[in-house]
């Protein structure tokens, strides 16, 4: 319990927690809006591969995107999880993990964002 409160009263920790909060509600309002706009069946890009020219990108459908939502839940509950963790053995590494936490969650919303327009 004193860890618990520890972790919940640590203000820098509190507020890296809200704003990975908040890029992951925004990860997936930005996703879920994208397949709205688009309904129906449609085909999507769900790998870019540059190299292989633009005929060789990877299809799918929605399923390929929906595991973007997916993919963002697992990384900021994984991210709480191992800070609220660390945070028992040293604030300092309990920090880091949360802001890796939210780069990932900041690329993982550049990167749909990008194969959500590049649409097939």
């Amino acid at each position: 319990m004193a860890s618990t409160k520890k972790f919940f009263h640590d203000g820098t920790a509190l507020l890296l927690v809200s704003a990975a909060s908040f890029l992951t509600l925004v990860s997936i309002v930005l996703i879920l809006l994208k397949l709205n706009t688009a309904r129906g069946t449609v085909i999507y890009i769900i790998a870019y591969q540059p190299r292989l020219g633009v005929e060789k990108n990877i299809m799918g459908t929605v399923t390929g995107i929906w595991a973007l939502t997916i993919a963002a839940l697992a990384i900021y509950g994984l991210g709480m999880l191992l800070a609220y963790r660390a945070h028992k053995i040293r604030r300092e590494v309990s920090l880091t993990v949360l802001f890796l936490t939210l780069a990932l969650l900041a690329f993982l919303i550049i990167i749909s964002y990008h194969l959500l327009n590049l649409r097939g």
